[in-house]
């Protein structure tokens, strides 16, 4: 027999964790990284392209919220990934390349986390690009370039994604290329990009940062020749004013 009234009998059983679920979140950037000189690791996240130096390893991040972590899978040009003793996932399940060999690793590599996705694409620099990437933007390191800001005061800096420190964005700008017309007005245009520079790497950023972080919105088309166009005109000939005769 039941001694206990039953009415009066406290309850087992509540709800709880009534908050709403993270909506599930894959953190990509559009950055280009550009590599100028060994270094024995590059730390990258998902949505960046790299231009890289063979022998570099490679640890490729795929930053997610609300994701398990063994939910995310990684692929190359499509294909799920064969891990070796080179090529693995780490414990955070990042991508790791140990040693890079631009014949094998070149290529895209994706990273997916239920129905989302994006992807990094991986490729080897040049002598030749290396070395005109060099001479091109050693006028910034060396504070040749004027910084072109709005404001001295303005804060030009950025989080650098490859070394998580704060970095000076630069305001890039090329020649301005040969004027659509030699008279009468054309156009030339110039390309323009938002970059942190350093001596072992570069990288690009869309340019909107650093017109953000108080350059000057650069110009990137311009009128040119503008002056009037000349050219020969020929006239009929004159009449006779003089004839010689000879004997």
């Amino acid at each position: 027999m039941d001694l206990c009234d039953a009415n009066k009998r406290p309850v087992n059983i509540q709800t709880c964790n009534e908050t709403v679920c993270p909506k599930p979140k894959l953190r990509s950037l559009d950055v280009q990284f550009f590599q100028l000189d060994k270094l024995r690791r590059v730390k990258l996240t998902i949505g960046m392209s790299a231009t890289v130096l063979p022998g570099t390893t490679i640890l490729i991040k795929c930053p997610t919220r609300g994701i398990k972590l063994r939910d995310i899978k990684w692929y190359k040009n499509g294909t799920t990934i064969n891990y070796s003793g080179r090529i693995k996932l780490t414990r955070k399940r990042f991508l790791k390349i140990k040693n890079s060999i631009p014949e094998v690793d070149s290529g895209t590599y994706s990273c997916k986390a239920g129905s989302l996705q994006s992807s990094s694409s991986i490729g080897f620099s040049s002598l030749y690009d290396i070395v005109e990437a060099k001479m091109f933007r050693e006028r910034y390191l060396s504070g040749l370039q004027p910084l072109n800001l709005v404001a001295r005061s303005v804060p030009t800096k950025a989080i650098d994604p490859v070394s998580r420190r704060y970095s000076q964005l630069f305001l890039v700008q090329s020649d301005w290329r040969v004027c659509s017309a030699t008279c009468g007005g054309g156009l030339q245009s110039r390309n323009v990009s938002c970059e942190i520079i350093t001596r072992d790497y570069y990288e690009v950023f869309p340019v909107r940062y650093c017109t953000r972080a108080g350059h000057s919105a650069p110009l990137l088309i311009q009128s040119c020749n503008t002056f009037p166009c000349v050219e020969w005109r020929l006239g009929n000939w004159s009449e006779v004013i003089l004839c010689l005769s000879i004997i």
